[in-house]
């Protein structure tokens, strides 16, 4: 069972990311479809997979939600959103590791 959310940050800091974004993700597209977030993936799903996903490495959501409890009609519906929401924090969280070894390379 992972942690209450508030403490990835200082444990987790990709995950936190990736949990911030897919969350985004979520409460987007459930108002585009007039349901509620918990109804279109329950959170302990959402926090269950990224909690257990690779932090290192790309996760295919689709398959790990549909691994866990998602119904393939709610991974249907989310799965492209959560997924292109991870792969953007991935990329903002790289880049900004990035910035800061070139900080640190043109200080020296």
């Amino acid at each position: 069972t992972p942690p209450p959310p508030r403490s990835w940050q200082r444990h987790r800091p990709a995950a936190a990311a990736r949990l911030d974004a897919a969350r985004s993700a979520v409460r987007s597209v459930a108002e585009e479809m007039q349901l509620p977030q918990e109804n279109l993936l329950t959170p302990g799903t959402l926090r269950q997979t990224l909690w257990d996903a690779d932090d290192t490495a790309p996760i295919d959501m689709v398959s790990e939600l549909l691994r866990r409890d998602a119904r393939r009609w709610q991974v249907d519906a989310v799965g492209a959103a959560v997924q292109a929401a991870v792969e953007a924090a991935d990329r903002t969280l790289v880049d900004s590791v990035q910035d800061g070894v070139n900080t640190d390379e043109s200080s020296s």
